[in-house]
């Protein structure tokens, strides 16, 4: 299954995505990094921005 992550580049983001990546689940992680660290995201696709965007939700919503 493709998950979306928000919030993939902090603390509980960043754990979920493991776990599930764990699972066998394909993951996009969306973060706008104020407070997450890119470094938690490498392996995964990491796609900046806020979830508040329309244009962001519309564009990957379709793919989860």
């Amino acid at each position: 299954m493709n998950v979306l992550v928000t919030g993939g580049a902090g603390y509980i983001g960043s754990l979920a995505a493991r776990r599930l990546a764990r699972a066998g689940h394909t993951l996009i992680l969306s973060d706008n990094l104020s407070n997450g660290h890119s470094d938690l995201c490498q392996g995964y696709e990491l796609i900046v921005g806020d979830t508040a965007d329309a244009g962001l939700l519309a564009h990957v919503l379709p793919r989860v």
